[in-house]
């Protein structure tokens, strides 16, 4: 019993030496998690990676409870078989604490799951030799006990390596798709530049300026109310709607201009070449356009909704000459504009 446990507790914290100096198992087992979901999260950030996407989160959640369930059902198997006299209690009652430990380890690791194993071998040895002290007699227990010696601490195990497979195969998703998304320049639903593009030609352009001299603006373009559009007509009017004012604002754009969609209702213009009076007359054109756009949202169904649009604009080198500070003295000019 001893000696089990001692081994239970020395293979579960190998990789934390600092485990044995400092006990209760549990909030230590709770540190190592913590601390293993912090070195992966850093591991992602240093590749270039971020948290895990919606979808992977998506994907291991429904592994998750797909495992919930079999437990579930394997308790339930396991039950009936016990109240029909197939297994005896003390099987049973170990059989549920080893699925348990699988279980755990799946969820939470290795580490955990055998600290949690370590806790079931001490009650269940210390169960053991207080019973065989209360009869008073010599009578050794049965060799086929071992068993559960080695199944408990095992299944925590297989569990914890299971875990580890799951979690390296969603980083490796997570890189992969944050790679994937970084490649995508083009706004699907608009057709229009990306923000990430559209930072990149804009940092491009300031470096430029800053070695040659020279000046660009850029244009904000925000269409007000977008909530309340959507509450009103729908969302496959909004769709429309933001389909419409893209094409608008391409018809709208110079062979050297470039424009981007930034955020949900949200466009950018890059303007080279341009200095505030002629972004002031571009803006206020774009206004115009952006009054009202029609839409059909069936064969019958034609309609005219009128748009708040709301501009903003900047000037390098006459307001800054950093991304971050031009882009939002644009923001705060549209945001406290009236137009």
């Amino acid at each position: 019993h001893g000696g089990f446990t001692s081994y239970i507790l020395y293979f579960g914290c190998l990789s934390n030496t600092s485990i044995k100096e400092r006990c209760p198992p549990f909030s230590l087992s709770l540190s190592l998690y913590l601390s293993k979901r912090n070195e992966t999260l850093a591991h992602l950030q240093y590749k270039g990676g971020y948290p895990l996407t919606g979808q992977t989160q998506i994907y291991k959640k429904r592994l998750l409870l797909f495992a919930f369930a079999i437990f579930i059902g394997f308790s339930v198997v396991m039950t009936w078989f016990f109240i029909n006299y197939a297994i005896p209690f003390e099987d049973y009652v170990m059989t549920l604490l080893a699925a348990t430990a699988l279980f755990i380890g799946s969820i939470c690791g290795s580490t955990t799951s055998l600290i949690f194993s370590l806790v079931i071998l001490f009650l269940y040895g210390s169960f053991k030799v207080g019973f065989a002290l209360w009869r008073q007699n010599q009578t050794p227990v049965d060799a086929s006990r071992l068993f559960w010696l080695l199944i408990v601490p095992f299944s925590g195990y297989v569990g914890g390596g299971l875990e580890k497979i799951i979690s390296d195969i969603t980083e490796r998703l997570t890189i992969l798709s944050t790679q994937i998304d970084s490649l995508v320049v083009i706004d699907e639903q608009t057709g229009l530049e990306t923000s990430k593009r559209f930072a990149f030609r804009m940092n491009e352009e300031l470096a430029r300026q800053k070695r040659y001299g020279g000046y660009f603006s850029i244009l904000l373009i925000k269409v007000a109310f977008l909530k309340e559009l959507t509450d009103v007509h729908g969302e496959r009017a909004k769709g429309l709607v933001i389909r419409n004012v893209a094409q608008i604002l391409k018809s709208s754009k110079r062979t050297e201009d470039l424009l981007a969609r930034i955020d949900e209702a949200e466009f950018a213009f890059l303007l080279p070449n341009t200095e505030r009076e002629g972004t002031d007359i571009f803006a206020e054109r774009i206004r115009q356009k952006l009054q009202y756009v029609d839409i059909a949202l069936g064969e019958n169904d034609f309609r005219r909704i009128r748009l708040t649009p709301q501009t903003g604009s900047a000037v390098c080198p006459a307001d800054s000459q950093e991304y971050v500070s031009l882009m939002t003295l644009a923001r705060k000019e549209y945001e406290y504009s009236h137009h």
